[in-house]
C-alpha cells in the first residue's frame, strides 16, 4: 500500500492498495485507489504484471500526480487520476544495485546510483512533459574526500536536497565500517566537502524493507 499527500495541491490524501490475485496464473496484481475526499475506494479496470510491484512498498515517491518506485529493471509510474500505468524507462542502463534510491526533490525527479570505487552519480528526469523522455546525469560525486574510513565503508544514499542555489544542494550518506561503526555525513556538491551530520555508532538501528521518512509538507509512504 502506498498513501500520496501534498499539502500544497490539496488537503486530502489518497492511498493506493496493490494486491496479488493467488487464484490466477501469474498472480496478476489488482490496484484499488481511495480518496479521502470522496471517502470511496475505485478499482482500476485493469491488472498488472506482479513482476511491477516486487519494490513496490520500498523506494516509493510522489511527484506530479503520480507516484513512482524503482525496480531492478525499471521506474514506474502510476497516475493518481486516470491510473493509467506507465513504464518511464528501463533502468537497466543505470542500475548498479539495491543501493540506488530514487528522491524528489524541489520538484525534481531524481536517481542517485552508487558506483565502485568510492563515487556515485545523480541523475535527473528530463521534464518535458514525457515521461519516456529519459534521464540526464546532474551530479557526479566522488567520495574519496570522506573521512579517512571511507575506503573500506559501505556507503548507503539517505536522500538527495536541492537547494535554490547550486551551492546550496547536498547529499546525505550513511557511512558504516565494519566492526566499526557508522555515521550520517553531509556531502555538498558543489565544494565536494563532507561534515559529519550524527554519529550512530553507539545507536542500534534494525534495518528493515520500509523506508524512513523527513518531515515535509508533501508526503508519500509505503506501509
Amino acid at each position: 500500500m502506498a498513501m500520496a499527500f501534498d499539502s500544497t495541491i490539496s488537503q486530502h490524501d489518497k492511498l493506493v492498495y496493490a494486491r496479488q490475485d493467488f487464484t490466477r496464473p501469474g498472480r496478476p496484481v489488482h490496484v484499488e485507489i481511495y480518496s479521502s475526499e470522496t471517502g470511496v475506494w475505485r478499482a482500476c479496470e485493469r491488472t498488472f504484471q506482479l513482476i511491477s510491484f516486487v519494490a513496490f512498498d520500498r523506494n516509493v515517491v510522489y511527484w506530479r500526480g503520480a507516484i513512482h518506485w524503482l525496480s531492478r529493471l525499471h521506474v514506474y509510474h502510476f497516475s493518481l487520476e486516470d491510473a493509467d500505468f506507465i513504464l518511464v524507462q528501463d533502468h537497466t542502463a543505470l542500475y548498479s544495485g539495491a543501493r540506488d534510491r530514487l528522491v524528489v526533490s524541489r520538484d525534481c525527479l531524481l536517481i542517485a546510483r552508487m558506483l565502485e570505487p568510492l563515487r556515485m552519480n545523480v541523475y535527473e528526469m528530463n521534464t518535458n512533459g514525457d515521461y519516456r523522455s529519459g534521464w540526464s546525469i546532474k551530479y557526479h560525486v566522488n567520495l574519496a574526500p570522506a573521512p579517512p574510513a571511507a575506503a573500506d565503508a559501505d556507503f548507503r544514499v539517505v536522500s538527495v536536497v536541492l537547494g535554490e542555489r547550486e551551492e546550496d544542494s547536498f547529499l546525505v550518506l550513511k557511512m558504516e565500517v565494519t566492526g566499526t561503526g557508522s555515521m550520517l555525513l553531509r556531502n555538498d556538491f558543489v565544494s565536494n566537502t563532507f561534515h559529519q551530520l550524527y554519529d550512530l555508532t553507539r545507536i542500534q538501528l534494525r534495518e528493515t524493507k520500509f523506508c524512513s521518512f523527513f518531515f515535509a509538507p508533501s508526503l508519500v509512504a509505503a506501509v
